[in-house]
Order: structure tokens, then sequence, then C-alpha cells
């Protein structure tokens, strides 16, 4: 949704950090990958396997950029974490780790679950009476 925020030589970044959330349990669930295919459209780039072995310098190039950026990071990486109704321990770790590195406060972190999760609300809502 806010990807094209990301400076063309953060894209990566933002796809290793991503590729570490969809990792974090075990399991690359259907929702996972879909939205994996919807951020690569996003940002215009092709699919390949992101090695999450860079991702402490991921985090520190996400890290480095804007603050509004990185709550739209954070946001979509929210998103991805529940976006298969099972948000595991290992993925809250993770999204931690990311608060912290991305200097994103508790008030923000509340505001920006509060939105995924109703707009996760409000999709399902539209699902319902289109299918």
């Amino acid at each position: 949704m806010f990807l094209n925020l990301l400076p063309e030589e953060n894209k990566k970044d933002f796809m290793i950090l991503a590729n570490s959330i969809m990792m974090a349990d075990g399991v690359q669930a259907e929702e996972e990958l879909s939205n994996i295919d919807a951020y690569c459209r996003e940002m215009n780039i092709e699919k390949e396997e992101y090695k999450t072995e860079m991702l402490d310098d991921s985090v520190a190039s996400i890290s480095s950029l804007s603050f509004s950026i990185k709550k739209a990071v954070y946001l979509e990486l929210y998103a991805l974490a529940v976006s298969d109704n099972d948000f595991d321990d290992s993925e809250r770790e993770l999204l931690k780790r990311f608060k912290n590195a991305f200097e994103i406060s508790d008030t923000d972190e509340d505001n920006i679950r509060e939105v995924c999760d109703e707009y996760i609300t409000v999709c399902n809502k539209m699902n319902s009476i289109l299918m």
C-alpha cells in the first residue's frame, strides 16, 4: 500500500524483512505468499528468494530512512504478520526488533495495529459480501 515511498535502493531490504516475517513461524501461508507477490508488483521488482542472512544490514538500511517511511514499512510488516490469522510469537519478536530499530513509539505501534486490524475486518466483510 505504501511501498511506493521506498527509495529504489531499499526495496530489496524491505523484501528481506518481509521474507523474515513470513518465515518466522516456519510456515509460508498462502496469504503471506500472496502479499509477497503483491509487494513485488507494487514496487515493480522481480520476485526472487530474499535471503534473511542479510537481515541485520537490511534493518540498518531501513532504519536510516525518514520516520514516515519507517512507519509505513512497519505497517506493511505488521499486516503481513497477521495476514494468515496466526500471529506467532516469533513474528511478534521480529516485529518488536523492527519497532525498536525504527524507533516506533508505543502509541504509533498501537495506531498501526488498530488501523491494520480495522482494514482486515473491512476486507473480510467485503469478501463475505462478494463471495
